[in-house]
């Protein structure tokens, strides 16, 4: 298996700062800081560090939970949809 080099940058507690660029995107720059409520906060706020701190976790573990909520999310738009659609069929605006 490859070894994944550690860094906060591929650190699942890494936030990225984006900036809005002039072709309307947002797009991450080199900087941003570490989410984990575990660091002080004066010590949160820095570049992508070359070396991380003992709480670095692989960035796949992020990725799963942001996937998880995101399905849960789209279900339960799914349901409210569906009995938006209920309501109108059923004549309530007419």
């Amino acid at each position: 298996m490859e070894e994944i080099k550690k860094s906060c940058e591929n650190c699942s507690h890494f936030m990225h700062y984006y900036i809005l660029s002039s072709d309307g995107y947002f797009k991450y720059i080199y900087a941003g800081f570490c989410g984990n409520s575990n660091i002080r906060y004066l010590t949160r706020k820095h570049k992508k560090n070359l070396t991380p701190c003992g709480y670095w976790q692989p960035i796949k573990i992020r990725q799963t939970e942001i996937k998880e909520r995101l399905i849960y999310k789209m279900k339960n738009a799914a349901r409210d949809m569906n009995d938006i659609l209920q309501i109108i069929k059923s004549g309530f605006f007419d």
